[in-house]
């Protein structure tokens, strides 16, 4: 679009710039981007309109508005200070702080040999955790928690791991394979 269409309508333009005593111009005005958009708006959008799909959402409005206005069956209970009942499931808060526990251990033991490549014999060295800091409204691409200003890691956390595999030949291994091994298989 070049610039403002002429209107269609049967509107006529109030000003008349004629110097003569005539009856009203017949000149039309020209239409803005602003109602050009406003008429496409009122063509194709829903809202405002008393169109089957405007129906459809009046009513998942009315029915959002009965759910979050509706008191439900709650599924939690407490019992004896300390006991949750949570449906059919029936345990005490030191069962859940150690459910917790054993979780953040597992994580731990996890990270350390299955994605660190620790051993008593190679020891991985020690994550500050509560020093690690991250923004995680910084969407670039690559951007991570090793490479925030405010934390501070023992080692060069975006080399240690490629280094380390480099310089041991049993977790090099599990990522490499015999090329000999590869041409009599095929």
């Amino acid at each position: 679009m070049s610039g403002p269409e002429e209107d269609s309508g049967d509107e006529t333009d109030d000003l008349d710039d004629s110097a003569y005593e005539s009856g009203p111009s017949q000149r039309r005005r020209p239409k803005g981007y602003l109602q050009l958009v406003q008429k496409m708006m009122e063509r194709f959008m829903v809202r405002g309109s008393h169109s089957p799909m405007q129906w459809m959402l009046d009513l998942r409005t009315y029915g959002l508005k009965i759910h979050y206005n509706t008191i439900t069956r709650g599924h939690v209970e407490w019992t004896n200070g300390d006991e949750l009942l949570y449906k059919e499931l029936h345990f005490s808060m030191a069962q859940f702080r150690g459910m917790v526990h054993g979780l953040a251990s597992e994580s731990r033991r996890l990270l350390t040999e299955e994605l660190m490549f620790g051993s008593k014999a190679a020891p991985v060295p020690a994550v500050p955790w509560e020093s690690i800091r991250d923004n995680p409204t910084d969407e670039r691409p690559g951007w991570n928690f090793l490479k925030d200003h405010r934390t501070s890691m023992p080692v060069d956390g975006e080399r240690w791991l490629f280094e380390r595999v480099g310089e041991s030949a049993s977790i090099r291994s599990r990522f490499m394979t015999d090329s000999a091994t590869i041409n009599r298989s095929t």
